[in-house]
């Protein structure tokens, strides 16, 4: 649709919709994110409306574009200083600056194996919400139909002018009688028009009208080109032949792609009978994203592995129940380290990072936050990451107390330090800003202190 009919809202935004959204439009929006709800397990719907008549959009972490009849609603996340006090984005060029710092995120936690080489080119025209989704898709899809389209016997049943495979009797003698230049056959033939080629080339076809970045439609263009002699088919058939389809070594290579296909088709709601063409969403979780993405960081910034969801005890000893787990632990040097990432710009409202002090002398600006870290941290964030070094230190038989750390996203322009103190067991903790804007190094994104702590 056109561009000045979107409504661009932020995540975590309440935002009046009246004069901008009918009712019917209202309730296809709600609809269309319930179907998204039920296909990708959600407890919640990633958007709803609220008030007596319904009239105020509200979005959540989930940020990506609902698009149905006469409508589409983009939600972007707040990676610009300029919207952590904002609802709406207005302006053409801060919506590609966030969608440049969100291609960052993508490229350096790895999301669908993409790499910021394959995204550098991608950056020279405006970026929007369809082409980073395509993006994803195409590029690796483009890689590995390259390198060979999957091929698979399939059985064909077919009246022929010549005998191929074995005759079909039965159907010979009864719909094929009369017909002395057609012979009912039953073969086995080695094709690429299988369900799961069927499935990528629809996918393409449905992005094809809506991405604007020439990268991308060149992309889908060269991924259709490849399935040219795959049938064409609605998402509706694409999404029910692959219902039970079993993978094996000659096509698993294409599982990234093909899970990507599957969550971009689901988005057009065909699988519960209520999607339509001018029916697409497609959302990502922003608490997940950043979630990989601050592991990126600490792994660039330490220069070790980092493992996640590790297990490090149970709350109860007897009967052993409620197992632990951080989001992140590491070991640099002789220290054990654990991490747990939080999605909330702690630091909203000042240009410095947080800090425990009131007033750091060397750094006079921090007078102007008003801010320290203790009022706005959550006391349960602290208190579950010190049960997680208790629970380390006596599994392991530590000697030392595990430092533990809080990664917050981050927009300033100020002050960028991790705040310090110590907690009631013994940990130092850590209070790590990340940014969320492009670094020249990945190690950048968060405070340089770490060799002098190690």
């Amino acid at each position: 649709m056109k561009p000045e009919n979107c409504l661009r809202v932020c995540e975590w935004s309440a935002v009046p919709v009246t004069g901008v959204l009918d009712v019917d439009q209202r309730e296809a929006i709600e609809e269309a994110a319930e179907i998204w709800r039920v296909a990708n397990g959600l407890s919640a719907l990633p958007l709803s409306f609220a008030g007596p008549h319904g009239d105020t959009l509200r979005a959540y972490q989930y940020v990506g574009v609902v698009e149905v009849f006469g409508a589409t609603v983009e939600i972007y996340p707040k990676l610009d200083q300029q919207l952590l006090d904002s609802n709406q984005i207005t302006s053409a060029l801060l919506a590609d600056s966030v969608m440049r710092n969100l291609l960052w995120m993508l490229d350096v936690s790895g999301y669908m194996d993409i790499s910021e080489a394959d995204t550098a080119h991608l950056e020279e025209h405006p970026v929007s919400f369809y082409d980073v989704f395509a993006y994803l898709m195409a590029r690796n899809l483009r890689d590995e139909l390259a390198s060979g389209v999957p091929h698979a016997y399939q059985t064909m049943y077919e009246a022929i002018p010549a005998v191929k495979g074995r005759i079909d009797i039965l159907d010979q003698v009864t719909s094929h009688w009369d017909r002395m230049d057609r012979i009912s056959c039953i073969w086995d033939e080695f094709t690429p028009d299988i369900p799961l080629n069927r499935l990528f080339k629809c996918a393409c076809r449905v992005l094809t009208d809506k991405v604007a970045n020439p990268v991308v439609s060149r992309l889908l263009v060269d991924c259709q080109t490849y399935l040219d002699s795959v049938a064409d088919v609605d998402p509706l058939t694409a999404l029910r032949d692959i219902e039970f389809f079993r993978w094996d070594r000659s096509n698993e290579r294409l599982k990234t792609s093909f899970d990507m296909a599957i969550r971009l088709l689901v988005g057009t709601g065909y699988t519960l009978g209520k999607g339509g063409s001018h029916t697409f969403v497609f959302l990502m979780d922003m608490n997940s994203l950043f979630e990989a993405y601050a592991s990126a960081v600490i792994e660039a910034s330490f220069g070790v592995e980092v493992e996640t969801q590790q297990y490090v005890g149970k709350l109860f000893v007897d009967p052993a129940r409620l197992g632990q787990y951080p989001d992140y632990m590491w070991r640099a040097g002789k220290k054990r380290w654990i991490g747990d990432a939080k999605y909330k710009h702690l630091a909203k409202g000042q240009h410095a990072s947080l800090t425990f002090t009131d007033l750091l002398p060397e750094h006079s600006e921090v007078i102007d936050a008003g801010i320290r870290a203790d009022q706005v941290l959550n006391p349960g964030d602290v208190r579950q990451l010190t049960v997680y070094a208790e629970l380390l230190r006596q599994r392991e038989k530590l000697a030392a107390f595990p430092d533990i750390m809080i990664l917050y996203p981050f927009v300033g322009t100020g002050l960028f330090k991790s705040a310090q103190a110590t907690t009631w067991n013994g940990s130092r903790f850590h209070l790590t800003p990340v940014r969320v804007t492009r670094q020249k190094e990945l190690a950048e994104a968060i405070p340089r202190y770490f060799g002098e702590c190690v």
